[in-house]
C-alpha cells in the first residue's frame, strides 16, 4: 500500500535492473518525504537468533538521499525483536534433521496463522535502539567514501542490535550444556534437575 508505504521485495528480481532502479527512486522518494521505512538490516530472519551479516543496500538506498544533498540528516533506529520460542521452531528443527524446506507462500501464510497466532511463543522482547544519524556516521574520519560511510553505519546499526538482543533460555541451556561437555562425563540428568 502506497500510503502505508509498504512494499514486497520478490527475491526473483532481486537482481532485475528495472527493478533495482523503481525500488531505489521509490526509496528515495520516500525518504525525501520524510517518510518511515522499515527493512530488515538482515535481509532475512535469522532463526537461530544468531546475528547475520548486514546486507547494504536498503542502507545505501536510504543514505544515497543524503549523500545527494536532498536532505540534510537520516535517521536508522535499530529496533531488535527476541523471541524465546520463534513461530517457525517445529519447521526449522524438521529442517535440520532433513527434510526439505518448504517454500514460503502467502497462501501458506494465511493458512498457518490461525494456528501459528493462538500459541505461546514465550516473552517477546521488542528494544528500540537509539536513533543512528548518518551525518555523523559520514563524519567519522574513516569515513572517506559513500561506501565507507554506510559501512560504517552498518557497522554501527549491528552493534546497537548486539546490545539489545535478548538470549533465549533455549540457547542459554544451550551454551551450558556445551560448556559442560568439555568435562570430563559431560552433563548428567542430575545436573540438569
Amino acid at each position: 500500500s502506497a500510503e502505508a508505504a509498504l512494499f514486497f521485495m520478490p527475491r526473483t528480481l532481486i537482481n532485475d535492473p528495472l527493478w533495482g532502479a523503481v525500488l531505489s527512486e521509490y526509496t528515495k522518494v520516500l525518504v525525501r518525504n520524510n517518510q518511515w521505512v522499515e527493512f530488515f538490516i538482515e535481509g532475512k530472519r535469522s532463526r537461530t537468533g544468531r546475528l547475520l551479516a548486514p546486507k547494504k543496500g536498503m542502507l545505501s538506498m536510504c543514505a544515497d538521499v543524503f549523500f545527494k544533498g536532498h536532505v540534510t540528516d537520516v535517521h536508522y533506529v535499530p529496533i531488535t525483536i527476541s523471541y524465546d520460542r520463534p513461530p517457525d521452531m517445529e519447521a526449522h528443527v524438521k529442517e535440520l534433521m532433513g527434510t526439505p524446506k518448504t517454500k514460503e507462500s502467502f497462501a501458506a501464510l494465511v493458512a498457518a496463522a490461525p494456528r501459528k497466532l493462538g500459541r505461546s511463543h514465550g516473552r517477546v522482547e521488542v528494544t528500540l535502539g537509539a536513533p543512528i544519524s548518518l551525518a555523523a556516521c559520514a563524519k567519522l574520519p574513516s569515513a572517506s567514501t559513500t561506501a565507507v560511510a554506510v559501512k560504517n553505519l552498518s557497522e554501527a546499526v549491528t552493534t546497537q542490535f548486539m546490545r539489545h538482543l535478548a538470549v533465549p533460555p533455549g540457547a542459554l541451556s544451550s551454551a551450558v550444556m556445551l560448556l559442560h561437555r568439555k568435562r570430563a562425563g559431560g552433563v548428567s540428568v542430575p545436573m540438569l534437575r
